[in-house]
Parts: C-alpha cells; sequence; structure tokens
C-alpha cells in the first residue's frame, strides 16, 4: 500500500445518497501523487464522460457553426477568391461561436445538479479543477473544429493549408 496516495473519498459520505452519479465518479477517479494533478485528471474524466453522454448536443453545436460558415459566404457575396482569402479568419469566427454553447452548457450542468459544490469540497486545489475543465472544453472544440474544416473546404473553395492559417 503506497502511503503517499491520497485517500480515496466516498461519495455518499462527501455528498449524501443522491449525489451526482459524475461528481461520484471525479470522487472515485484514480489517485496520483499530486494533489493538482489528481483533481485535474477528476475532472477531465468527469467531464469528458457527461459530453459523451450528451453527444447528441455536438450535432447541434456543429449545425450552429456550419450556419455561420454558410452565412458568413453570404455575407462576402458571390466572389470566390474572397471567399478562399478569409476562408481561415471565417472557420475561427465560426468555432467562436459555435464554443458559447459547449461552454455554457459545460457550467449550467455543474449548477443544475450541484456537482460544483461537491468538486469545491474536495481536499486538493480549484486550480486542477478549473484546468480538468479546460482541458476537457478545449478537447470537445478540437473535435468540431477539426469537423468544420471539411464543410469550409468544401463551401469556400479553399485549399485544406488554409483551415490553419491564423
Amino acid at each position: 500500500v503506497d502511503e503517499d496516495a491520497a485517500p480515496v473519498l466516498d461519495a455518499t459520505v462527501v455528498l449524501g445518497r443522491d449525489a451526482d452519479p459524475l461528481v461520484q465518479v471525479a470522487l472515485t477517479a484514480p489517485r496520483v501523487a499530486h494533489p493538482v494533478v489528481d483533481l485535474d485528471v477528476a475532472a477531465l474524466r468527469k467531464d469528458a464522460l457527461l459530453q459523451w453522454r450528451t453527444r447528441g448536443r455536438f450535432v447541434s453545436v456543429f449545425v450552429f457553426g456550419a450556419t455561420a460558415l454558410l452565412l458568413f459566404s453570404f455575407a462576402i457575396g458571390p466572389n470566390a477568391g474572397a471567399l478562399r482569402q478569409h476562408a481561415a479568419g471565417f472557420l475561427w469566427l465560426a468555432l467562436l461561436l459555435a464554443s458559447t454553447l459547449p461552454l455554457g452548457d459545460s457550467f449550467h450542468g455543474e449548477m443544475e445538479h450541484r456537482a460544483l459544490e461537491g468538486l469545491v469540497l474536495l481536499p486538493a486545489s480549484p486550480v486542477g479543477l478549473y484546468y480538468g475543465k479546460a482541458l476537457a472544453n478545449w478537447a470537445q472544440l478540437a473535435v468540431l473544429g477539426f469537423a468544420l474544416v471539411p464543410f469550409m473546404v468544401v463551401l469556400y473553395d479553399a485549399p485544406l493549408g488554409s483551415a490553419f492559417a491564423l
């Protein structure tokens, strides 16, 4: 038995019997040596599990981003050269606008199920919680960005390399 490892908390003791199962996952995640990394991994694992369970929302976020790309093409007009020139900027703008949906849902879910209160009660730094949530949201936005690239290439007739120009 490793004496330096952090103790595994019982979620029912910390939060009660009606605790959110996702918080229980975070509390029972494997422990590592550093408490910030520990909470970081637990929050990342919890948010990734939540995003996987609500993967239907990803379709709506993708449709929102694709619609934003389509609206940007209407704003420029039929000039194909201008569309190709600004394709990368339009992709980043669509990603920025579409990111408001999953980021808002991420925090709203925490507040609705009172999971944030349970995570704050953990005997670790809130910095790890922040980085875990940030990494999980970044991963979701990276997947969204890679999903929007083919749509942007087809819509703007842009070369694939221009998607990452900015």
